[in-house]
């Protein structure tokens, strides 16, 4: 088996059939799908199982379930189970087009021991028709020294588990995701795996599509992101981040950044302030200290005409 497909779910039985018939696993022999329920209360696992029967896949399909853990936890469950030499992650609220697989798989092919990919997103509504969607250009493979290269050179993307292809050797021998914090777990998971070498962004067309603006999403929580940034620092500061072509500090610095613009746009300008107060040493370390000004000046950039 060549592609292990993970996709944890909790509370998501109005969205995770579509979901799973996104990939269409019965024209790709050479993946397998396992998803993972997370003590959801809903019948998740049920309408997972149900439409698995229903398209005939399940002998290359599983449902497990777990007590609630997180979807780090969930993923990390489903990795112990899998036998594809890669990882494919994808949340149980966002689809795969027609073409996602092939792409993987083509790029698998002409670089068989990258250790990370990353798949070009595009938002959407939770229930928007994505049939619209083409892939009119050619998916293009560009490759980076490592993933902080990609990241820094391609600021434009999305870099999560949302939209993330890991060799499994790798992500074993890492420990897979973080089982302590909830909040960037998939940053922190890319970061120590940034040492095993290059890093594949596939491009130009959608490969994934994003559900945009869940009310349950993790990353839309001010406060989740925060926890999530100190995290990955507290992290930094242990060296569990290996050497890299660019230093972790850089991308820390544009979360802050986000997070910043986040509470200003909330209406939280005292709370915006205190947070360029606490991070603004690692802005200025990574390489933004253009951007103090303009945030600092933020709320009367707001209210200018």
């Amino acid at each position: 088996m060549q592609i292990s497909i993970i996709i944890p779910v909790y509370n998501r039985a109005d969205r995770i059939a579509a979901t799973i018939r996104s990939i269409g696993l019965a024209s790709h022999p050479q993946c397998e799908l396992i998803v993972v329920d997370d003590g959801s209360s809903d019948e998740s696992a049920s309408v997972a199982c149900a439409t698995l029967d229903q398209d005939g896949l399940g002998s290359r399909s599983q449902v497990l379930r777990q007590l609630n853990g997180g979807p780090g936890s969930a993923r990390n469950a489903a990795a112990a189970k899998a036998t594809g030499q890669f990882l494919a992650f994808l949340d149980s609220d966002d689809r795969w087009l027609p073409w996602t697989v092939p792409a993987i798989s083509d790029a698998i092919s002409q670089h068989p021991l990258v250790p990370i990919l990353f798949l070009q997103t595009v938002d959407v509504a939770p229930d928007e028709d994505i049939a619209d969607l083409s892939n009119s250009e050619p998916v293009k493979a560009l490759e980076f020294a490592d993933y902080t290269a990609a990241a820094t050179a391609q600021w434009g993307l999305r870099y999560g588990a949302c939209n993330l292809v890991m060799r499994r050797d790798v992500f074993l021998s890492i420990g897979g995701f973080s089982m302590t914090e909830r909040n960037a777990e998939d940053s922190d998971l890319i970061l120590r795996a940034a040492g095993f070498g290059p890093c594949v962004v596939l491009t130009r067309c959608p490969l994934v599509a994003h559900a945009k603006g869940s009310e349950d999403a993790l990353t839309a929580d001010l406060d989740g992101g925060i926890r999530g940034l100190e995290f990955c620092l507290s992290q930094y500061r242990s060296g569990e981040y290996p050497d890299t072509v660019v230093s972790p500090l850089r991308i820390f610095a544009w979360s802050a950044i986000t997070l910043i613009r986040k509470a200003f746009k909330a209406g939280e300008v005292r709370r915006a302030y205190s947070l360029l107060a606490r991070y603004s040493w690692i802005i200025c370390r990574g390489g933004a200290a253009r951007k103090l000004v303009r945030l600092v000046l933020t709320p009367a950039l707001v209210r200018a005409p």
